[in-house]
């Protein structure tokens, strides 16, 4: 159960952190990825029966990645007076971020070739949502 709160502290702070080391490494797919990576392995490495249940955890950690992205983002959008925009981003930000980490998570209960797999499809999917909005 404690692995599980860092888990999701871990995924409403990262992207704090990500918004500096993305002024160095302009990879938001890959970095973010990466961080759901982290979570996953984490989420995997909980002794549990039936990892199955841990899903609805990982597409958690996803949806409050999303919030604390987002309101990282409506700061840029106030001075615009922008707050629909707000709504529309968290909508679809929330479905990418757990889209992807349920991906990765579900592709680490196979293994670890499947979680390798599941990372690089996670962030093919980000990058050409990135290229589409």
């Amino acid at each position: 159960m404690n692995k599980i709160i860092l888990v999701l502290l871990f995924s409403v702070t990262a992207p704090l952190p990500l918004l500096v080391i993305e002024q160095f490494l302009p990879y938001p797919f890959v970095l973010e990825e990466t961080f759901k990576l982290i979570a996953v392995v984490v989420l995997l490495t909980i002794p549990h029966q039936n990892k199955r249940n841990l899903l609805p955890v990982a597409v958690l950690c996803g949806l409050l990645f999303a919030v604390s992205e987002s309101i990282f983002y409506l700061l840029n959008l106030l001075p615009l007076q922008m707050y629909n925009l707000f709504w529309q981003r968290l909508l679809i930000t929330g479905i990418l971020h757990s889209l992807t980490i349920g991906i990765i998570f579900i592709c680490g209960k196979r293994g670890t070739l499947w979680l390798l797999g599941g990372f690089i499809l996670a962030i093919l999917i980000h990058y050409f949502y990135n290229l589409i909005v």
